[in-house]
C-alpha cells in the first residue's frame, strides 16, 4: 500500500491533486515556541503522560504541561532531537516544545519539517550546547497550503508504521532462529 504512494519528495515531485508554489516562511510565522517548565523527580505524581528532557524522555507524571500535539525538542546540553508527541506530554526545562499554529500547519508535518532541519545552525557552543531560539525561529521553509501538508504527513507517517512493523517482525525472526540454533547447536533437538 505504502510503495505505491512514495514519491520523491523534492519539490520537483507533489503528491496527486496538488498545485501551486509553496509560500516560503519563517517557522515563527506558522509554529509556536514553547519553553519546558522545571519539574523535579520527585514531584512526580504517579500518571502516564510522558515527562521529556532535552534528550530522551524522563519519567512519568500525571499532567501534560501542553496537552496538545507538539514536537519535543532539545534546548541545553542535547540541541535538536526533534520528538513528536501527537497527545502533548510534560517538557523539563532542559527541553522546548514547537506548537503548529493551527491555522497555518500541520503539527506532524512540522515535525517532519524539524526532522530534517540543520540544528547547528541554531546552536550555540560555550560550555555546552544551547539552543539559539531566534535562529530557529527565523529559519524559512517552503510551506504547501494546509490540505497538502497534511496529506504529506500522513504518506511519511504511514511508511513510519509499515517499517516499525517490518522491524517488529524481523525481531521476531531474529528470535526464533536464535532459539533453534541453540536447539539444534546443543543437541536438544535432531534433524529428520
Amino acid at each position: 500500500m505504502i510503495r505505491e504512494r512514495v514519491l520523491t519528495l523534492t519539490g520537483k515531485t507533489r503528491l496527486p491533486g496538488f498545485s501551486g508554489d509553496c509560500a516560503v516562511k519563517r517557522l515563527g510565522e506558522f509554529a509556536q515556541f514553547l519553553s519546558g517548565t522545571y519539574l523535579a523527580k520527585p514531584a512526580y505524581r504517579p500518571g502516564t503522560v510522558a515527562v521529556q528532557g532535552a534528550g530522551a524522555a524522563m519519567g512519568e507524571h500525571d499532567t501534560a504541561n501542553f496537552p496538545f500535539a507538539i514536537t519535543v525538542i532539545g534546548r541545553v546540553g542535547t540541541v535538536g532531537r526533534p520528538r513528536f508527541m501527537p497527545g502533548g506530554c510534560w517538557v523539563n526545562n532542559n527541553a522546548a516544545a514547537i506548537r503548529a499554529l493551527p491555522s497555518e500547519a500541520d503539527p506532524r508535518f512540522v515535525h517532519l519539517l524539524l526532522t530534517q532541519y540543520d540544528w547547528s545552525l541554531a546552536t550555540s557552543v560555550t560550555a555546552q550546547p544551547f539552543l539559539g531560539i531566534g535562529a530557529l525561529m527565523g529559519s524559512t521553509h517552503n510551506l504547501p497550503l494546509k490540505a497538502e501538508q497534511t496529506a504529506i504527513a500522513e504518506v511519511i507517517f504511514d511508511m513510519d508504521a509499515e517499517l516499525s512493523s517490518l522491524d517488529a517482525e524481523a525481531d521476531k525472526a531474529r528470535a526464533i532462529k536464535q532459539g533453534m540454533m541453540q536447539n539444534l547447536l546443543t543437541g536438544k533437538v535432531r534433524l529428520v
